[in-house]
């Protein structure tokens, strides 16, 4: 099976529209708040919850990471712990390059520690949560763990994830260490690993029966009617009892079993949706969002930078308000500067690959 075959497209086509929901939804929640009432506005709510949390975005995210691991040419536990550590680090460094440098600029300036700068440099991020789910699932495949049995894992650990949000919190040590596990508090946790590993495991099981499976028409129809009634029941309850009404206070990132599987079905229902809408479509043919969704991890690092240097610049230190309207066009140009540099970084990175090679070639 060659690379081409491996790429799913509609998986591609998934992680490509949470992409721009992400975009939009970071750079509304982050510039937004600089506004008094943000939280009650509808753009806001639209997008931090209908963009960033129900269409996809991070539990797509997770999910098609696990499909990923299972169609990667190297799926061997030390790649999958090297990877994850590498991601682990990753997530501080995009911290001090987010907010850290600015904060540690203004300690500088003002002659004093800034309170936050500590927030700026070790707050949780998505980028920690895969790092350790990527380092467990390695675990677990150097323990011989089948696929079956790690999922089940997920369903328990998210079953006790849910009502133990909350419960467990003591200094900041400790609610910011075991916020890697499970909810403390709001300020010190975030895609814990309790509540948030299950999608990396229904991703890896749904990976083994999409390679297991020949009539792949056959079983997206199924997941598609399966998904339709989940999501309709889930929407419709939601609309009535409020957002994230089956998690505790009502908080996304501790999203109880119940939430996580509203959530998986928005996932699968375009999922499939996206599987028949390509299926006449040339495979062998490399779309845009194929080419994006390849350099998913710098596009994420590149777009908080920027919008970290937007809101540390524009907003606190200029004191700049932005209307919505100009902050939806402003993610989605945020969103493609970040797809360029990426593309540049990637060129550049080639040629030093190539110039290394053959200069190796010459020596030889």
């Amino acid at each position: 099976m060659d690379n081409k075959q491996i790429r799913l497209q509609n998986l591609d086509l998934l992680k490509a529209i949470s992409l721009v929901f992400m975009s939009l939804c970071h750079i509304v929640i982050r510039i937004a708040s600089h506004t008094e009432g943000y939280e009650d506005d509808f753009v806001f709510v639209l997008a931090d919850d209908i963009f960033g949390s129900y269409l996809g975005v991070a539990h797509a995210f997770m999910f098609a990471m696990g499909v990923g691991v299972i169609f990667s040419r190297n799926q061997s536990p030390t790649h999958l712990i090297k990877r994850g550590i590498c991601l682990l680090l990753l997530s501080y460094i995009l911290n001090f390059f987010r907010y850290g440098i600015y904060a540690i600029g203004l300690s500088i300036i003002e002659g004093e520690f800034i309170s936050d700068t500590v927030l700026a440099l070790t707050c949780h991020d998505i980028l920690d949560f895969a790092g350790l789910a990527l380092i467990v699932t390695g675990l677990f495949r150097l323990l011989k763990l089948k696929t079956i049995h790690i999922l089940l894992i997920g369903i328990i650990l998210s079953i006790i994830g849910g009502p133990l949000a909350f419960v467990l919190h003591y200094d900041w040590t400790f609610n910011y260490f075991m916020g890697f596990f499970f909810t403390t508090t709001k300020d010190e946790s975030c895609f814990v690993f309790f509540n948030w590993y299950i999608f990396v495991c229904v991703g890896l099981m749904f990976g083994e029966l999409l390679k297991k499976t020949n009539n792949k028409d056959k079983l997206y129809r199924y997941i598609l009617i399966a998904s339709s009634v989940i999501l309709t029941i889930y929407i419709t309850l939601t609309s009535i009892f409020g957002f994230y009404f089956l998690t505790k206070e009502n908080w996304y990132y501790a999203c109880s079993f119940l939430e996580d599987i509203g959530f998986l079905s928005i996932d699968f229902f375009l999922l499939s949706m996206f599987h028949f809408l390509l299926r006449k479509k040339d495979i062998n043919k490399e779309y845009w969002f194929t080419k994006v969704c390849k350099n998913i991890t710098p596009i994420y690092f590149i777009h908080w930078c920027i919008i970290g240097f937007i809101d540390s610049i524009f907003c606190y230190l200029l004191e700049i308000e932005f209307p919505y309207y100009l902050l939806f066009i402003l993610g989605i140009v945020v969103l493609i500067t970040s797809i360029f540099l990426s593309d540049l970084l990637c060129m550049i990175k080639k040629k030093k690959i190539l110039k290394k090679n053959q200069a190796t070639e010459q020596e030889s």
